[in-house]
């Protein structure tokens, strides 16, 4: 009887996720998962008072030289996904400080990701640190 209880939810999810799917709504489909992630992550980041069990989603790269854009979208996922260890992955540009900094101070968990452009091979040299060596101090309250 549980295997068929299993089985019949399986069956259910999958239909309710075809018809989501079938009707553009992709939104739905990542946020269900990111928000079952986090769930299960919940009890680590419980215990460790939010230094871990985190689960990340990115703001789009498209957004990456876009800062009010980026800071609509990281406002956007975080409100959809409503959950606090979620963690909205902002492009690491000169655009995304800004937008990385109002989400910060509007109650947003936001870090950012560093973002290579094709023209920069990607190497232990070439990240966010190296390219941008002011950060540190550019994100007040956050960083040491």
């Amino acid at each position: 009887m549980k295997a068929l209880k299993m089985t019949l939810g399986v069956i259910l999810v999958f239909f309710l996720v075809s018809s989501v799917a079938a009707a553009g709504d992709f939104d739905w489909i990542r946020d269900f998962n990111i928000q079952a992630a986090a769930d299960v992550l919940r009890p680590a980041y419980d215990a460790s008072r939010g230094g871990d069990g985190f689960v990340s989603l990115e703001v789009s790269p498209k957004l990456a030289h876009d800062t009010a854009g980026t800071i609509a979208e990281a406002e956007r996922l975080w409100r959809r996904v409503a959950r606090p260890n979620v963690m909205i992955k902002i492009p690491g540009t000169v655009e995304g400080l800004p937008a990385i900094t109002h989400c910060l101070a509007d109650g947003v968990n936001a870090n950012l990701v560093s973002v290579n452009p094709p023209e920069l091979p990607v190497s232990p040299g070439n990240n966010i640190a190296t390219r941008f060596p002011f950060l540190p101090t550019a994100i007040p309250g956050r960083l040491p």
